[in-house]
């Protein structure tokens, strides 16, 4: 089976959307030295990647860098002619249990998502075409590299019992979303 001719333009079709999945901020540096690159990958690529220091970070240690977002829209929307943007993934690790009243109190993610959907704000204002933001997650779930040891959910899982608890944080993002807007 090759590749036969007028096949790749078959095959074509117009984006009808660029997804952007953003957590964290990733700082790229080039090394030092060229004498500590040790793996030939590096020397095809020779860039350090590190998440950043300087923000507050999540119970996960990722920097909390709201202007990362901006920035990888705008340079999205600058790049590639301004297409359709969705925010496909973005949340936030913070491991808040319920308290004796069976409340979840998680301030640091409102202030997270708060933060966040800000800088998305600043960029569509900035002249993005941005139709969406879909926070990470619903529920607390089973992350594929971490298991059930860092919970992302605006909803609080027990999983012995599979209760559910709606977080602060679900009860301000439906807020929110009803809204269309943060205030």
């Amino acid at each position: 089976m090759r590749i036969q001719p007028g096949d790749m333009e078959k095959t074509r079709a117009a984006l009808d959307f660029v997804g952007i999945n953003l957590y964290y901020r990733t700082v790229a540096s080039a090394p030092a030295t060229m004498e500590r690159v040790s793996h030939a990958q590096d020397w095809l690529f020779p860039v350090k990647m590190d998440g950043g220091q300087q923000g507050p970070k999540t119970d996960f240690g990722w920097e909390v860098w709201p202007k990362a977002l901006y920035d990888m829209v705008m340079r999205i929307t600058r790049d590639y002619g301004r297409p359709v943007i969705e925010i496909t993934e973005s949340g936030c690790s913070y491991n808040d249990a319920p308290d004796a009243s069976g409340a979840v109190h998680d301030g640091r993610r409102i202030a997270y998502y708060h933060e966040y959907l800000a800088a998305l704000g600043q960029s569509i204002a900035d002249g993005a075409d941005v139709r969406g933001y879909h926070a990470w997650s619903l529920l607390d779930n089973f992350e594929w590299a971490e298991g059930f040891s860092q919970r992302f959910g605006l909803t609080y899982v027990d999983y012995k019992t599979q209760q559910r608890t709606i977080k602060d944080s679900g009860r301000w993002y439906a807020k929110v979303a009803a809204e269309n807007r943060v205030s």
